[in-house]
């Protein structure tokens, strides 16, 4: 790794994140099909337990689970349980190919999966602890408690991002190693969180139309049951689809900044850091930058 000089292209970034999705996109469909039929009935699960539950609150015995927060919460850690082999199976494919999906030699043991679900969950719960400590409380200063939150969750997306290589790394199989990889992603935080938002507008502007229209037929068909169910659809397919797509650029990011050769990226990301200095601009304001 050139320490200090490799600077991640983000658009090239996105771009490559992009191909690699299109070049493999069956592939990850399969992977993709039923974890995507669990959470939608993990979602349902979850709305119809509160409609049946939401009658009985007034036992202490199943107060806390009737609670919003409480099923909410269950919600979702069942789905990031379920989506977990997905995401592992899509770093396998872009790390090492779709080949090596076809043998054994790289097939991941349960360390991988419980590693990166107790990354993906201690992720979660400290992202939106807050949300759920204080959804069904109140609070004196709005403006006291919007500011600690807004500071609270920029700490969390800092470390999130400088640590976004344990990913990949994990699911080689190799040692967590926290200070080399925050060591390999000095001084492309902004970079990489660039990359990571600008290949997640696209999806995120087609599910806040389709959460748009969702909300709108919940107004004029209120208690209609088949607008839970493309919800719980929708909401499957964004988790599903965000996870590949910041799996893509955590992979480009990772191939670009550590030289590794990543087979599923094609054969101009795979050159690495080297390559990608030729198409990166001399580091200067961060509008330059990119």
């Amino acid at each position: 790794m050139q320490r200090g000089r490799t600077k991640l292209p983000v658009w090239a970034a996105v771009k490559a994140a992009y191909s690699a999705i299109g070049r493999n996109f069956g592939l990850f469909l399969r992977f993709a099909a039923i974890p995507y039929g669990l959470i939608v009935m993990i979602d349902l699960a979850g709305k119809y337990s509160g409609v049946l539950l939401g009658d009985l609150e007034a036992s202490s015995d199943l107060r806390l689970f009737s609670s919003p927060t409480t099923v909410s919460l269950l919600v979702w850690l069942f789905s990031t349980l379920v989506a977990i082999p997905f995401v592992v199976a899509c770093y396998r494919v872009l790390l090492r190919g779709a080949s090596s999906i076809a043998t054994n030699k790289h097939w991941p043991d349960r360390r991988i999966y419980s590693s990166i679900l107790l990354i993906a969950v201690a992720q979660g719960l400290l992202a939106d602890m807050p949300l759920w400590y204080f959804g069904d409380r109140g609070f004196s200063n709005f403006d006291t408690y919007m500011l600690a939150i807004l500071l609270y969750f920029w700490i969390i997306l800092f470390i999130s991002t400088r640590l976004l290589f344990l990913y990949p790394v994990i699911c080689l199989g190799k040692p967590w190693g926290i200070a080399a990889r925050w060591r390999e992603t000095r001084g492309n935080f902004w970079r990489i969180l660039a990359a990571l938002l600008i290949a997640l507008v696209p999806w995120s502007l087609v599910v806040g139309i389709l959460e748009i229209l969702i909300e709108q037929a919940e107004y004029s068909f209120p208690g209609a049951t088949s607008i839970g169910v493309i919800d719980s659809l929708v909401g499957a397919a964004d988790l599903l689809a965000m996870s590949l797509i910041s799996s893509a650029i955590a992979v480009v990011a990772f191939a670009v900044l550590t030289d590794y050769p990543a087979k599923g990226l094609g054969k101009a990301a795979t050159q690495g850091g080297a390559a990608a200095a030729q198409h990166m601009p001399v580091a200067g304001s961060s509008a330059e930058d990119f």
